[in-house]
């Protein structure tokens, strides 16, 4: 819907290439993960306190913001050049490194902030190079989304607000990993970044 409502007033560019683009990155997201399942965000609030729902509005607004600047601020320019390329490139690579930390969790991988019975802490994969992989994977396609469509404020709010949104989902998260797993945890803690490789 981020990608059609904007255009309602401007119905031609809705299949544009980049658009449909755009729309074909949203479907592969939401094929790779979970959804979001009817009260699960109620009746996780304690431990999640909401964070999916930060996460949720701010990728719609990144998304929102994108399509309204590429179809209103730049007359739905389908220029193809390399910041196109450099944003697919973000795009269509944030989704399969996404996809394979979702695949490496398993079952375990669940929107909300949940400890299951069996749950394990796992280092391999994905989460051999940060500890966080799924939101690094989200953080770069919604920031190739901007990219592509040659949105700087889209650019900013992906790169800048969903940064915020991740330091919030990450510090509850994380809590609740110290609580179940302990010590265990604070090592791994100690040799891999949150998000960005030998940075944050």
């Amino acid at each position: 819907m981020s990608q059609i409502i904007p255009l309602l007033f401007a119905p031609a560019l809705i299949v544009r290439y980049n658009n449909l683009v755009v729309i074909a990155a949203n479907i592969l997201i939401w094929l790779t993960q979970p959804p979001v399942l009817p009260g699960e965000t109620k009746a996780n609030q304690e431990r999640d306190k909401y964070s999916v729902l930060l996460i949720l509005g701010i990728s719609l607004l990144c998304v929102s913001s994108s399509i309204i600047e590429w179809a209103y601020f730049n007359n739905g320019n389908p220029a193809f050049n390399g910041w196109s390329v450099l944003g697919l490139a973000l795009l269509f690579g944030g989704i399969a490194f996404r996809a394979a930390a979702v695949q490496t969790l398993g079952r375990h991988f669940t929107a909300t902030v949940q400890i299951k019975e069996d749950h394990q802490l796992i280092t391999r994969g994905p989460y051999a190079i940060v500890r966080h992989p799924s939101y690094l994977g989200a953080w770069l396609a919604l920031t190739g989304c901007g990219v592509f469509l040659h949105s700087v404020l889209g650019t900013l709010l992906a790169v800048f607000g969903m940064l915020y949104a991740y330091y919030i989902r990450i510090s509850v998260e994380e809590t609740a990993l110290i609580d179940t797993f302990g010590e265990k945890y604070k090592a791994y803690q100690k040799t891999k970044a949150r998000l960005i490789p030998y940075i944050w």
